[in-house]
């Protein structure tokens, strides 16, 4: 049950809501459960209810330890360094999904552009596009207008439905956007810093920086918020891929706390309420406690009662 490296298989058991009689896993990933790039595939898989395998593959974290193999010269996961993997993903990163080509038959049909798909946002508007079109439409009822169950009316109206479907969906990709460009430093610096080196070898500028540089950005996201979610009443991918980095941020913001480094929220009025709700309503939400919230506890090595919950506990998310 090994493929190309150490696997969790068939992970059915931690997807809720599979119909009976699924044909299997329609997909293999490559990645691991600690990397924010790979949770957002994870999530999308759950929201989606899709059965998948998960190969464990990283060159920088292994199964030993959360710290960074350069720190404990332990041995990676590996498997991104390989021929056969760089075959799919040349670039020898994660995550990278390959659909199963038992379930699919794909010896039998027409070959398809790429044999894997990288570049998590990407691999997320796939799963989304193929499995859960309402997370990048806006909602089911966008949905239902795209296939055209919305009602009709004239050619111009239907020029229209077709500019407010399109609408709809680019207003969702526009923040999947800017979240992938704009959070790469702040991420990669923190949570490096907090969880994947020890406390004495910590640079306490970097941390901090990389501490400011995420507010910064969720003061932006805290102006934004007139709506329950990021574009509107509806839970979307954009969703998805802000909330990991929302998850990331306050929980390297908590274990730092917990090891007695107070970090400043530098905004106007010291808080951000809006992001709080919002965070708050992603706690609720099962696939983002299986796929981004528990994984990422664990990867901190967090205790259950060192854990920020929402709810009653609200005020003391971030």
């Amino acid at each position: 049950e090994t493929v190309m490296g150490s696997t969790v298989r068939n992970l059915r058991g931690l997807t809720r809501g599979l119909t009976a009689g699924s044909p299997g896993p329609l997909y293999t990933l490559y990645g691991r459960s600690s990397s924010s790039n790979t949770q957002k595939v994870l999530w999308a898989l759950r929201e989606a209810k899709i059965d998948f395998d998960l190969v464990l593959a990283s060159a920088r974290i292994g199964p030993g330890s959360p710290l960074l193999v350069s720190t404990t010269g332990d041995k990676p996961f590996g498997v991104v360094d390989t021929p056969e993997y760089l075959e799919k993903n040349p670039h020898g990163t994660i995550p990278t999904l390959v659909p199963n080509e038992d379930v699919y038959d794909l010896e039998s049909q027409p070959p398809l552009p790429v044999p894997a798909l990288w570049e998590s946002h990407s691999v997320v508007r796939y799963i989304c596009a193929a499995h859960a079109p309402h997370l990048l439409l806006g909602g089911e009822d966008a949905e239902r207008e795209a296939s055209g169950g919305g009602g009709g009316g004239s050619d111009g109206d239907g020029m229209w439905q077709k500019e407010r479907t399109a609408w709809g969906r680019a207003s969702v990709e526009m923040w999947m956007d800017w979240v992938l460009f704009g959070f790469h430093q702040a991420n990669h610096h923190f949570i490096d810093q907090v969880a994947r080196t020890p406390a004495f070898k910590r640079d306490s500028k970097l941390t901090a920086h990389a501490h400011n540089l995420y507010v910064s950005l969720f003061d932006t996201v805290e102006k934004s918020l007139k709506a329950p979610y990021l574009c509107g009443d509806t839970f979307t991918a954009a969703d998805i891929v802000l909330g990991v980095e929302l998850n990331r941020w306050s929980l390297c913001w908590h274990a730092l706390s917990h090891d007695g480094v107070e970090l400043p929220l530098c905004v106007s009025g010291g808080s951000l309420p809006r992001l709080a709700r919002y965070y708050d309503r992603l706690l609720s939400r099962d696939a983002f406690m299986e796929a981004v919230y528990e994984p990422e506890c664990e990867h901190h090595c967090m205790e259950a009662d060192e854990r920020p919950l929402g709810g009653k506990r609200q005020e003391q998310l971030f």
